[in-house]
């Protein structure tokens, strides 16, 4: 079943009726050989999917996603400092075309490629949908955007003069901007700390300390882009 799923995905013209398709070759199957009888058709597409090897599967084809976005992307990036996992970088990378991000940079030496199987899996697609810039010095690229194009350098950390986003605490946000998230462990490293014009913070309620950065980002962005949207009315 899983090489069937292989080979079927391959081929480029296919996609229209790839659910019905997919339901056909299960029904071949006897209930002993999938998953189990009384699974729903999904979960065994995502265990035969699995054993295919392919990143991305029928999801993406047979998605209910708009054909074009609800409105124009805001004038904010977000950077991602020293990020290692793909399924960081592939959910940060689908969050920032949720919520209308113009581009994602990333640093080519640490964060994985686009190419990266988990990476796809996150994003879902949408790293064909939004601009990612690929830099070799993120220190440099920030301190340039500041410096020459006056672009407000934002950091996402728990730092001791950070502001929190709350709903009674409007946290200024200009119209154009880069948002930083930091490494998964580390969080922001203190030279590209240094190039942030404010950090901010998310309120937690829990016994746990921090957020996921995917999951961080994700909150920032909906603040972010409710403050640029406001500034628009």
């Amino acid at each position: 079943m899983a090489g069937l799923l292989k080979a079927y995905l391959e081929q480029p013209d296919t996609h229209k009726q790839a659910l019905d398709d997919y339901s056909r070759y299960l029904s071949w199957l006897s209930p002993e050989q999938k998953t189990a009888d009384s699974t729903p058709l999904d979960d065994q597409y995502h265990y035969w999917n699995k054993l295919s090897g392919h990143s991305k599967g029928l999801l993406q084809y047979v998605s209910k996603d708009r054909t074009k976005p609800l409105s124009k992307p805001i004038n904010w990036s977000v950077a991602l400092d020293s990020l290692r996992s793909g399924h960081n970088t592939g959910a940060i990378i689908r969050s920032a075309e949720a919520f209308g991000f113009n581009n994602v940079i990333i640093p080519d030496s640490i964060s994985p490629s686009l190419q990266n199987k988990s990476l796809q899996s996150a994003a879902m697609g949408t790293e064909n949908w939004i601009t990612t810039t690929y830099t070799s010095s993120l220190y440099e690229l920030l301190l340039q955007e500041r410096e020459k194009h006056q672009t407000f350098i934002l950091g996402l950390e728990l730092t001791e003069n950070a502001e929190p986003f709350l709903l009674n605490n409007p946290v200024e946000i200009p119209d154009k901007g880069i948002l930083v998230v930091g490494n998964e462990e580390r969080g922001i490293s203190s030279e590209i700390l240094s190039l942030c014009q404010k950090t901010v913070s998310i309120p937690l309620y829990g016994r746990k300390f921090s957020l996921n950065v995917a999951s961080a980002f994700a909150v920032a962005a909906f603040f972010i882009r409710q403050r640029i949207d406001k500034m628009v009315e």
